[in-house]
């Protein structure tokens, strides 16, 4: 992923094995504009509440100091076209993982923190 090692899961059946990996490849070939899609959507979703509730007396953070914390770690697909992606945090949330999910038709429509 934009020279960096992730683990791809292919989310389906063996008959949809060869959809999944075309998912993954659709996406590992952009992978520069899926990155920045991604971070985009985790910021304008999750910003707010990080400056609000979880920023205490750090500095505030620029849109891009904000987005370049987050390291992609997985990206799972579907057959479907569908994603989720899986962020460190760069310790934002103190250590929670950030998902990012949509479609390839879509973009990417959402992000919430998880673990």
């Amino acid at each position: 992923w934009s020279g960096t090692q992730i683990e791809i899961w292919l989310d389906g059946d063996e008959p949809d094995l060869g959809a999944c990996a075309a998912t993954a490849e659709a996406m590992l070939g952009n992978a520069g504009v899926w990155q920045a899609e991604m971070t985009a959507r985790a910021y304008a979703k999750m910003y707010a509440n990080w400056d609000a509730v979880w920023r205490e007396n750090d500095p505030a953070l620029t849109e891009a100091e904000w987005k370049s914390r987050l390291t992609i770690k997985t990206l799972s697909v579907t057959a479907g076209g569908q994603f989720t992606a899986t962020f460190a945090d760069g310790d934002l949330f103190w250590g929670h993982a950030i998902a990012v999910s949509g479609a390839l038709a879509e973009g990417a429509t959402d992000a919430l923190m998880v673990g």
